[in-house]
């Protein structure tokens, strides 16, 4: 379906993210990361997020009624509606995956919500975020592949957006062990999900520490 089309259908041109003048939120410390890790799990696809904002420059009032969805080749992560949020501008690819404006929705989500859309260079968070806080939350893409979700099955980078002064990754990621994961994984919210959020916390941590 083309970009035009899938928006219609969305009905997101200037519907999806609605801003006011108003500016909401000021620029604070400098370069925090944010990162999306999505994992194949067995027959499922999960995603964790995690990480904080708190170079933020001056953004606006702004809402998302997209759900939960990504839409790889339109750089679109969207974990759930945002009613009241604050709307900032972000530079970066627009898109970390082929494909034909297809998006796909969650099968379950747990934790913040957060809209990465690319392609319009924005980025929403709920106005209630706290510069510095940190941002986790993990979801699920039942029955799925990475493949069948326009994504690489090769562990890395897809893509990095700025801003302000902060960074927002992408990444494929790899599954924690077998023997690491204590038994079926419904939710990739469970305890092996728990445990790679850690980690992934961890390295995100340890990222921000050797910029400074």
């Amino acid at each position: 379906m083309a970009i035009g089309g899938m928006l219609k259908r969305l009905r997101f041109p200037i519907a999806l993210l609605t801003a006011s003048a108003c500016t909401v939120i000021n620029a604070g410390d400098a370069d925090a990361l944010l990162v999306f890790e999505f994992i194949q799990q067995g027959s499922d696809v999960g995603l964790n997020i995690a990480g904080s904002l708190s170079g933020l420059p001056s953004g606006t009032n702004g809402s998302t009624s997209l759900g939960s969805v990504i839409g790889p080749d339109l750089a679109l992560v969207s974990t759930g509606n945002i009613a009241s949020g604050l709307q900032l501008a972000v530079s970066g690819p627009a898109s970390f995956g082929p494909g034909g404006s297809t998006t796909f929705s969650f099968s379950s989500y747990t934790g913040d919500n957060v809209v990465l859309f690319g392609i319009f260079n924005q980025l929403v968070l709920d106005s209630s975020y706290v510069q510095g806080n940190v941002i986790n939350g993990s979801g699920l893409f039942s029955g799925q592949t990475l493949a069948g979700l326009n994504l690489s099955a090769t562990p890395g980078l897809l893509g990095t957006w700025t801003v302000g002064s902060d960074s927002i990754e992408v990444r494929v990621g790899t599954a924690p062990p077998p023997s690491s994961v204590p038994g079926p994984l419904p939710l990739l919210g469970a305890a092996a999900a728990f445990s790679h959020s850690r980690r992934l916390r961890a390295r995100v941590r340890a990222g921000s520490a050797s910029q400074a």
